[in-house]
């Protein structure tokens, strides 16, 4: 079963501003970027309060979640961000509780992987709850003249700076330009390739396995909503998805 993620924004610049939220409405993932000559987006995912006292697990991923802080530190704020010092110091013993609740894989009898080419109706988006807090992913530092920078919040690439050129290399030849291949945390090789009207991520070997496919807006449709939808396979890399993703849309858009 493929995950869909739907994205709003209010925003020219949607991919670089937008908030991502699943089928049931809930709110997964915020992507932020300040106005300004020198640019740096935030990706963030949220960490949701289970409506009996617990907090909810995130959608699987590479990343572990941090501890909910029961402290208010302010009764006008609903939403606060987890830093990743904060979120390494405990990141051991929450490994294991993390596993423990994602859910399990859909066989291939239960899916099909084939990318579709519809833009689903948007669902109604529920509001963030009392409290959510939001877990630092990464970060991208847009360059004109030198290389792009990524900041990782955890996983090899934790603490340290990595320039777009070293992260990603240069695939085959698409319609915008050379695909982009890099080596995800579970060290397998994976390649975005730029479309010619959205950007698709297979795995970069002779099985071509679709992981996610972008899905516009469809303009003739009014209850459609652009989407970035992920198939089984990579579902246990979703975090590593969206922040790719972000970059290598902004990239293949500005290509159009």
């Amino acid at each position: 079963m493929s995950v869909k993620l739907y994205m709003t924004s209010t925003t020219i610049e949607p991919i670089k501003d937008s908030t991502y939220f699943d089928e049931q409405g809930h709110t997964v993932y915020k992507v932020h970027t300040p106005f300004g000559f020198s640019r740096t987006t935030t990706i963030t995912k949220a960490i949701h309060d289970d409506p009996d006292g617990g907090t909810a697990a995130p959608a699987p991923n590479i990343l572990p979640a941090p501890d909910t802080d029961d402290a208010a530190d302010d009764s006008s704020s609903e939403e606060e961000v987890t830093s990743p010092i904060s979120q390494s110091s405990s990141k051991r013993g929450r490994s294991a509780s993390a596993d423990a609740k994602s859910p399990r894989s859909p066989s291939p009898e239960e899916e099909s992987t084939s990318p579709s080419t519809s833009s689903p109706p948007m669902p109604r988006r529920l509001s963030s709850g009392t409290r959510t807090n939001f877990m630092y992913l990464a970060q991208i530092e847009w360059r004109k003249f030198k290389s792009t920078k990524f900041r990782f919040a955890t996983g090899r690439y934790s603490g340290t700076e990595v320039q777009v050129k070293d992260f990603f290399k240069k695939g085959a030849w698409g319609n915008r330009g050379h695909n982009r291949v890099f080596t995800g945390e579970d060290g397998r090789e994976y390649k975005w390739v730029l479309a010619r009207h959205r950007s698709e991520l297979y795995s970069n070997d002779d099985s071509n396995t679709p992981l996610a496919i972008y899905h516009k807006k469809n303009p003739f449709k009014k209850e459609s909503a652009r989407n970035l939808e992920i198939f089984p396979a990579g579902q246990h890399m979703i975090d590593e998805i969206v922040v790719t993703f972000t970059y290598i849309e902004v990239m293949r858009k500005a290509r159009e």
